[in-house]
């Protein structure tokens, strides 16, 4: 009787490591295709970045080149583009900022402050059509930022997955 019991005990146990193997490979597999779902879409994201981080790279040469200032005295001129250069990069890091952190009145009113402002300074150097740079400006910004905030997503996303990778587990 106690032999029967230990058989059919070790032959539930194998039964029971067989089915639990089966279970464990399938979610592995999963896994494994969902965690590499993930790092093909961060590849994909991370080249939309690096796209989208030179056409801004470009405009924003573009755009400091038409706020430059005209100047004859050589300090004055530095001063002057540099400030320039300044409302620029601030104008982009508010439209950053609402992308990341929402958009709230008081960085509506900085944005539209500063675009105002780097409007009059162009018009002044007869740049009709720099409103129209500058709203692509601030879409490649608005592109690159959200490329950002989901690149960041997905890499926690894969952290996670690495956590809750299974570990092999012994019956033994």
């Amino acid at each position: 009787m106690e032999v029967a019991i230990n058989s059919l005990n070790k032959n539930l146990k194998d039964e029971l490591e067989k089915d639990w193997e089966e279970q464990f490979d399938k979610l592995k597999l999963k896994i494994s295709k969902k965690y590499g779902n993930l790092i093909l879409r961060e590849q994909n994201i991370q080249t939309k970045i690096q796209q989208s981080k030179d056409c801004l790279d470009k405009s924003i040469s573009s755009a400091k080149n038409k706020l430059k200032s005209r100047k004859l005295l050589t300090e004055e001129k530095n001063k002057s583009n540099e400030r320039r250069e300044l409302l620029l990069n601030n104008l982009l890091n508010i439209q950053a900022e609402i992308i990341r952190l929402g958009d709230t009145i008081d960085r509506q009113e900085k944005l539209t402050s500063l675009k105002k402002e780097l409007l009059e300074i162009a018009l002044r150097h007869d740049h009709k059509e720099f409103a129209k740079e500058l709203d692509s400006l601030c879409q490649i910004q608005i592109e690159l930022t959200k490329l950002q905030v989901q690149l960041k997503e997905l890499q926690s996303k894969q952290q996670q997955a690495q956590i809750l990778s299974p570990v092999k587990i012994s019956f033994g």
